[in-house]
């Protein structure tokens, strides 16, 4: 767990690029990687509550809007015991 935060806290991305200019690109990746976490734990709500205001924070986050829906999608599709056939 300590070795996959160390991950994500030295991308090279945050590391290398100029965090003068790109400094709130780190805050809106924050915001989709607490809301990533949410999901993964069940927390839909506090998921969709992070990831938009990651979205309202910077529109960069669209990039990861179709991820973010299909995964609730797929927690919702798997919760209809049966509903929806495929």
């Amino acid at each position: 767990r300590v070795a996959a935060i160390l991950a994500f806290w030295l991308l090279p991305p945050l590391v290398l690029i100029d965090h003068g200019h790109f400094q709130f690109n780190g805050v809106c990746f924050g915001l989709c990687l607490a809301a990533a976490g949410c999901v993964a734990r069940g927390h839909r709500l506090v998921a969709s509550v992070l990831f938009t205001s990651g979205l309202l924070f910077k529109q960069i986050a669209l990039y990861y809007a179709p991820a973010f829906f299909f995964g609730i999608l797929a927690v919702f599709v798997r919760q209809s015991d049966g509903l929806v056939s495929g």
